[in-house]
């Protein structure tokens, strides 16, 4: 005996079917729609911002920073290995040149000066420049990481900022970021000061 299903349900199975199946596609995410996991930001950089009220008149404007170094513990630590400098107001030395009458031995304006292992003595007629003069109001950006380029952040690290005391009353403020530009900066900023210039340190909070 032939059996005999009528149209109509044909068609309410089919449509079942489809229904079905788009549940299914809807229900089960593409490797496009997989969660994507965003890294924490790495705070590796420190930037320096002038303070300073009086201007020095002999070719080392604002704060003189020689170096950057920190200690994380365990035996992770490092120096800065990379600068950028958004020099303040004031005249910066240039090699060859004078300033005020005064001779210049060096460029006193180059971010790289605070590159690497800080000297010491960090001294004022130094050639090339022991450190960076960052002008009244100028920031200097300096990229810290270890010598196998393996540092993951900076908090819970302790970072000392090395600076060039002169006959000047010079100051800066600290803070730590995650880019050069200081958008996105580790709070409450800045982490430290120092209102008569000299060395300063510090340990970066954990998140």
């Amino acid at each position: 005996m032939r059996h005999i299903i009528p149209v109509f349900a044909l068609f309410a199975l089919t449509a079942c079917d489809v229904q079905d199946e788009l549940l299914t596609d809807a229900g089960t995410p593409t490797p496009d729609e997989a969660p994507v996991e965003v890294a924490p930001p790495a705070y590796t950089w420190v930037l320096v911002e002038d303070t300073s009220i009086e201007m020095n008149a002999f070719g080392a404007p604002g704060a003189d920073i020689c170096g950057v170094a920190f200690d994380c513990g365990g035996g992770v630590r490092g120096v800065g290995v990379d600068a950028h400098l958004w020099a303040g107001d004031g005249e910066a030395c240039r090699a060859g040149g004078e300033v005020n009458g005064e001779a210049c031995f060096a460029d006193r304006d180059d971010p790289l000066a605070a590159v690497g292992s800080p000297h010491d003595p960090c001294e004022a007629d130094s050639s090339p420049s022991h450190y960076v003069a960052l002008g009244l109001g100028g920031v200097l950006a300096v990229r810290v990481d270890t010598d196998d380029g393996d540092l993951p952040t900076l908090e819970g690290c302790s970072v000392t900022i090395y600076e060039r005391t002169s006959r000047d009353v010079e100051s800066f403020q600290v803070s730590v970021c995650a880019d050069a530009g200081g958008v996105q900066c580790l709070q409450p900023a800045p982490l430290a000061v120092s209102p008569d210039g000299g060395d300063v340190r510090f340990v970066v909070p954990m998140p």
